[in-house]
């Protein structure tokens, strides 16, 4: 099944969240190109960062697995690696019975989104996907 990986089956593939929603192909108007590597999509990614200040700010909540942040997100710097970058804030909120932890990202709509992407790519490097729980 393509339900994704890294956030406990609700992934972002072609039939997880964004895929569902229509998103995947546009994040506020740019490819998943923009998310490629090099300098031009760095040079889109700033700009769309930039544009979409403009549009006020938005919370999105989402829960991942204890694991993935405890042992690899939050100790590797992940996380304020994608704050910084996104140029958002994001809190560490209850842990749940499932073991999965709420954790909320505050900032523009189109930084959000981006920086759920790149939570989902360092998720998929922790090793989710193929069974193992050691980052690779």
């Amino acid at each position: 099944s393509d339900m994704g990986c890294g956030f406990g089956g609700a992934g972002l593939g072609s039939t997880g969240v964004l895929g569902q929603m229509g998103m995947m192909g546009s994040i506020g108007g740019l490819g998943m190109s923009a998310f490629a590597g090099g300098a031009t999509s760095e040079v889109v990614f700033r700009n769309a960062l930039q544009s979409s200040a403009l549009h006020g700010q938005a919370q999105l909540s989402i829960l991942l697995a204890v694991d993935l942040l405890q042992r690899f997100l939050i100790p590797h710097g992940h996380l304020a690696e994608i704050a910084a970058k996104c140029q958002i804030r994001i809190d560490l909120g209850p842990e749940e019975t499932t073991g999965r932890r709420q954790v909320s990202l505050h900032g523009p709509i189109v930084a959000n989104a981006m920086a759920v992407y790149f939570l989902q790519e360092r998720s998929s490097q922790f090793g989710r996907c193929n069974g193992t729980t050691e980052a690779k």
